[in-house]
Formats: C-alpha cells, structure tokens, sequence
C-alpha cells in the first residue's frame, strides 16, 4: 500500500547542511577573533598597518568606551588618507565622545574648524546633526562653527 522511498537522499543532504553549518561557524569565529582589540594591536604593533585597520581598531575603542585612544587610532587612519570620511566621522564621534561640552572640548573643536576650512562643511553640518556633537552647540564657539559651515555650504 505505502511506497517506500530511500532515505539516503534525504540523510546526505541533511550531512551536507550540517556540514555548511560547520564551516560557516568556524571561519565566523576566526573571522570574529580577528576583530578583537588585542589581535588589532598585535598587527599595528608588527607593523602590518592599512587604513582599514586603523578604522577597524578605532571602532573596536568607541566599542570599548576608550574614546580618547579611538581618536588616536583614527587619527593615524587619517595620516594614511586624509580624505577618508569614515576616520573623519569616526574621529569627530570619538572627540565628542571623549570630551564633554565645557570640559575638554578643544581638541573636537579644532577638528571641526579644520574639516570647515579644508572645504568638508557639510560633512560639518551632518556631523551636528548626531546628538553626541549637537551636545556642543550650547557653547557659543560651536554655533559659530555650524553657522560657518552653513554659510560656507551655500556657496
């Protein structure tokens, strides 16, 4: 009455998935090992150094709420290419982040008069827009920097 149908079709394509499984779980996990702070700086400190990771260690910093060398690191991504917006917002974020409105705050404010005269004001006015910078725009000098970047931007 049943047909009976062979099940090795059935159990080797079972195999072949916990097999991908597998695979894709341990090349995740390198993949992820890679990433820590400390195999970041096992690479900066034999030498094999990119732009990327710079970026890489900087994010793993903000991670770690060690924002003071977060800017460190994305200031060294930005010694590698100074064009580079994801070290220049990293690097904004990381100041913002390290100091707070009133209280060690210059070094973020350079950075922003610097992005304004190297012709990057929008990015000025965007980076205004995030709420760890908006902080700042209770401080007279920081208003002045994004009605700068404003008007520079209309031109």
């Amino acid at each position: 009455m049943f047909k009976r149908h062979s099940r090795v079709p059935a159990l080797l394509i079972l195999a072949l998935s916990v097999g991908v499984c597998v695979v894709y779980l341990r090349v995740w996990g390198k993949a992820a090992a890679l990433d820590s702070i400390q195999d970041l700086e096992k690479r900066i400190s034999a030498g094999k150094v990119d732009l990327d990771t710079w970026r890489q260690y900087g994010q793993r910093l903000c991670e770690a709420r060690r924002f003071k060398d977060a800017a460190k690191a994305y200031r060294s991504a930005l010694e590698i290419a100074p064009a580079d917006r994801i070290a220049r917002e990293g690097m904004a974020m990381s100041l913002a982040q390290a100091a707070s409105p009133g209280h060690g705050d210059d070094a973020l404010y350079e950075f922003l008069h610097h992005l304004i005269d190297n012709n990057q004001a929008r990015m000025v006015q965007e980076l205004f827009k995030k709420p760890e910078i908006d902080a700042y725009l209770s401080q007279e000098r920081f208003s002045r920097l994004l009605t700068d970047a404003t008007n520079q931007a209309i031109d």
